[in-house]
């Protein structure tokens, strides 16, 4: 996955809602999935989105103080409810509108799309819909973090805690200087697996990440 140039980030170990489970949950939760990142690709992440995009400010403090940038979404494409062939075409026209209607809004440059691929509409329709549209609109796909302009040293740590080779501070939301919201409905309930999320900015970049351990889509855009 990371070998196709996605950028592998954190969704926790077992997609407990974090908001509702004490601190040491939270930070086993984070820990988990870093000893086994590091055992498949020698290193952990320093993104992450929280399961169910719920961290309140005591889990946001325990996401801050090891050191991640948490990652939220404020357009959902609704795919959980539309995963068949006859209703995926609601979730491409969420997903059209939420594009087009940023492009034209000079004030907005940013907002985050999420989707799963572990859903079988997202995976072989929705997701080739969503990429193909970008191309049409003229916008490239990228990593998050280089959408957000942060050198890929910082995308990753040791298992010691340590940067590669710099250091960036953690933002409770990324690109939430950025984005104001477009929310087209709350997601869902998630299933055991965790997502993907990108971002768009003002540059015409579109911005797509993979989050372990199986992956879903959160697609992310700016104007």
């Amino acid at each position: 996955m990371e070998t196709e140039g996605h950028q592998i980030a954190s969704h926790t170990w077992t997609h407990q809602d974090l908001s509702k489970v004490p601190a040491y949950m939270r930070r086993k939760q984070l820990w988990n999935l870093e000893m086994a990142l590091n055992n498949i690709v020698g290193k952990i992440p320093t993104y992450m989105r929280p399961p169910y995009s719920s961290c309140d400010s005591a889990c946001q403090k325990d996401v801050d103080d090891l050191g991640y940038h948490s990652i939220s979404f404020d357009v959902d494409t609704d795919d959980y409810n539309q995963n068949n062939a006859s209703k995926i075409q609601i979730s491409k026209d969420r997903f059209k509108t939420n594009v087009t209607t940023n492009l034209a809004n000079t004030e907005k440059n940013a907002s985050l799309v999420i989707s799963h691929d572990i859903l079988e509409q997202t995976a072989h329709n929705l997701t080739e819909y969503m990429l193909s549209t970008l191309t049409q609109l003229g916008l490239k796909a990228v990593t998050v973090g280089e959408c957000l302009g942060d050198p890929e040293e910082n995308w990753y740590r040791q298992f010691n805690g340590s940067e590669s080779d710099s250091t960036s501070t953690p933002s409770s939301t990324a690109g939430s200087a950025q984005a104001s919201s477009s929310s087209s409905g709350s997601a869902a309930p998630e299933q055991s697996a965790s997502s993907a999320s990108s971002l768009i900015q003002t540059s015409n970049q579109f911005a797509y990440a993979s989050f372990a351990v199986l992956l879903s889509i959160l697609v992310a855009l700016a104007v």
